[in-house]
Parts: C-alpha cells; sequence; structure tokens
C-alpha cells in the first residue's frame, strides 16, 4: 500500500490497514491551491507531493503519489485538467437548486440517457463542465442532495421553489424598494439580487406555464408606469 494515503497508517498497529483518499474534487482543490500556475503539472507534482514540513511530518499527506491511478474512473482526466486554474478556481461552485436546474435542462430524459450517475458523468467530461462536483452526492449531501434521481427529476424540482405568485410579488417588492424614481433593465437588476434573496437563475425554466410572460411583466412595468406620478417618484395605491 502507498505510504501517502490519507488517513495515515497508524504505525503502532501490526494490522493492515486500508487507506482511504479525500474525494477527487477536494484532492483537485488542494492541488490547483498549490500549483505556481506554469510549467508541467506532473514533472511539479512528483516532487511537490513529497514536500515535509520543517518537522518531518509530510506537507500533503492526503496527496496519492499516482493520483492517475488512485483516481481512475473517479473524476481524472488528465493533468493538465488537474491544475486548470481557469475552470477550477474562477468559478465557484453553484448553489444546489441552480446546480440541479441546468443538469435538468441538459438531461436528456431516461430512455436517451439511461444510468443517471453515469450519464451525468459522461455529460461533465464532453461538455467540460469542471465546476459541477464529479460527486455531487458527495458536495451537496448537507446542502439539498436526495438521491441521483431526484437531481433529473423535474417535477421534484419545481415543487422546491415556492407559487409564482408569491415570487412575483417578492421580486415587484424588492424592485421597487430599489429602484423608486426610474426604471432599470428588469433582467440585468434581477441577476445582480437574485442569489441573495434565492430567487431561481432561469426564472423562465422554473415558471414556464405557471405564470412566467418575460422579466418586464414579472417586475409588473405597466403598473409600476401607472403608478408613478408626473416626477417619476414611485407612488403607492
Amino acid at each position: 500500500m502507498p505510504s501517502d494515503a490519507w488517513p495515515p497508517k497508524d504505525q503502532n498497529s501490526a494490522k493492515t490497514e486500508r487507506y482511504i483518499y479525500i474525494p477527487y474534487d477536494q484532492f483537485q482543490t488542494q492541488v490547483t491551491n498549490a500549483y505556481p500556475g506554469t510549467g508541467d503539472a506532473q514533472r511539479w507534482y512528483k516532487p511537490e507531493q513529497k514536500r515535509k514540513n520543517p518537522d518531518g511530518t509530510k506537507l500533503h499527506p492526503n496527496w496519492p503519489s499516482n493520483p492517475d491511478r488512485t483516481y481512475k474512473n473517479k473524476g481524472w482526466i488528465d493533468w493538465s485538467e488537474l491544475v486548470d486554474k481557469e475552470n477550477r478556481l474562477k468559478i465557484e461552485r453553484l448553489s444546489f437548486l441552480d446546480f440541479q436546474q441546468e443538469v435538468i435542462n441538459a438531461y436528456p430524459g431516461e430512455d436517451k440517457a439511461g444510468d443517471v450517475m453515469t450519464w451525468y458523468r459522461e455529460y461533465r467530461k464532453d461538455n467540460k463542465k469542471y465546476y459541477w462536483p464529479y460527486d455531487p452526492d458527495v458536495y451537496y449531501a448537507s446542502k439539498g442532495w436526495i438521491s441521483w434521481s431526484d437531481l433529473v427529476s423535474k417535477e421534484n424540482f419545481l415543487k422546491k421553489w415556492k407559487p409564482f405568485v408569491t415570487f412575483q410579488v417578492e421580486v415587484q417588492t424588492r424592485y421597487q424598494i430599489d429602484n423608486p424614481e426610474k426604471d432599470v433593465d428588469a433582467e440585468r437588476w434581477y441577476h445582480q439580487v437574485r442569489e441573495e434573496n434565492g430567487w431561481p437563475s432561469d426564472p423562465a425554466s422554473v415558471y414556464k406555464d405557471r405564470g412566467w410572460n418575460g422579466f418586464p411583466e414579472l417586475i409588473g412595468r405597466k403598473q409600476i408606469e401607472k403608478n408613478r406620478d408626473w416626477h417619476g417618484r414611485w407612488q403607492p395605491e
């Protein structure tokens, strides 16, 4: 067994320990954060993986000596992808509902996709959706994850969002507070504030056939124009 696995082997134990490595996404984040940004990734990794702290302990105790073998069929693609800073560090993980919405929009249906987990990982790789975690069941375990079948269930997904009327009232109330004297681009404004309000990233998909008629209608632009005084100030009814 490799000596660099995590957790470290108990040197006092006579029994053979089973090594457990951290999930690939976590390993990849650690490697990308340490990578200097230039140079051959594999050549850099080998000595970096062996580096030690001043007290003699390993600097990276949970980095395997051969990650291409350790993470084969567990997320590994190649060395260049492992340290791809542009994809890894500049793109933050989506909230679970935003992530689920993207997956549902891409999912072709059970007849075409077959096993959900297999389809997901192949689609993620083929379409370079590296900001989708390789193991969403691990990453989103305490953030909304239920199961693979639930992940692609549009019916269950829609149940997680509030009714359109309630959603629209929230949006219109916030819009009037933010823009009391003049109108702004409704769609741009929406995406600037939606995350802090817990609103969907793609309301057109979530509320399709459930009341959606576009961003101007969502914020009630016609009613706003009707209720402004001649100075352009908002006048409540």
